[in-house]
């Protein structure tokens, strides 16, 4: 019968001699399946309802493919997030499966409502940086290089929606797309000097989550370059060294410019004087 069955051995030879008796081997004994679930609620991502307690709850839909499994709670609800994600108008049926492997009947089907919304918003963009900090001023694309310890991202998602903003790997702040799906977001805080990798998602208000955007990267630079030194000049060019990459401007008493260059790879320029 269904229960609790215990069992134990005892062994007798040939002579009448009896051993003493096993331990105890204890069975329970379930053919009973449980009952049918109730699905009681569905956006099309997750499925909630109720059901025997411990078992497996096997949601499949009209075609029957399996798109999610939960275990009933001890207070005998579940939610399953549903994958893939169903579209509205779907049908949903659910079995539940107990310890001892008795299957239930299928559950009542329920359907995904019409209105609901399952699709994931546009992957949003980072378009630009803006740097405001002079002398340089202006739009940065990404790999660019800014002495603005706080560059504003400047971006376009869809409108409305929840955009994460991801530094370095880590989740940092969060800023809403107006009507328009513009979006823009400053650092609370500077950044301090060296590489930083921004990248973005959007969430729509029916918790739909986009795909990531590529990254962003910006290189702060906040330290001033070391005084180029001026070598040798003839009149009609002059020489030195400097920062590599770093722009030498040569000017005379009247502080007038008279010569520029780019200084090269190696920490060497020479500017043709004008």
């Amino acid at each position: 019968t269904d229960g609790e069955h215990v069992f134990s051995v005892t062994a007798t030879d040939a002579a009448g001699n009896e051993s003493a008796s096993s331990g105890e081997f204890t069975l329970t004994v379930d053919t009973a399946a449980p009952d049918a679930p109730v699905l009681s609620e569905t956006d099309g991502t997750t499925v909630a309802g109720t059901g025997e307690a411990g078992s497996t709850v096997e949601i499949t839909n009209a075609n029957d493919d399996v798109v999610g499994t939960a275990v009933v709670d001890a207070e005998g609800n579940f939610s399953v997030e549903l994958s893939p994600e169903q579209e509205a108008g779907s049908t949903l049926t659910a079995t539940a499966t107990d310890a001892a492997g008795n299957e239930s009947a299928a559950s009542a089907a329920l359907d995904v409502p019409e209105d609901a919304d399952v699709t994931a918003p546009n992957t949003p963009t980072i378009t630009s940086a803006t740097d405001d900090v002079p002398a340089d001023t202006g739009a940065l694309a990404s790999g660019d290089s800014t002495n603005d310890a706080a560059p504003t991202l400047i971006g376009s998602a869809e409108a409305g929606s929840s955009i994460t903003i991801t530094h370095n790997g880590e989740v940092v702040d969060s800023v809403t797309a107006d009507a328009n799906g513009a979006w823009s977001y400053t650092p609370a805080t500077d950044l301090t000097d060296g590489e930083h990798v921004f990248s973005v998602t959007a969430t729509d208000a029916a918790g739909n989550e986009s795909a990531s955007s590529g990254e962003f990267t910006l290189t702060v630079d906040t330290a001033a370059p070391d005084a180029p030194v001026l070598s040798e000049t003839d009149g009609t060019t002059v020489a030195g060294t400097g920062e590599a990459g770093s722009t030498v401007e040569i000017t005379n008493a009247n502080d007038d410019v008279v010569g520029t260059a780019v200084v090269d790879a190696e920490g060497n320029f020479s500017v043709e004087l004008s």
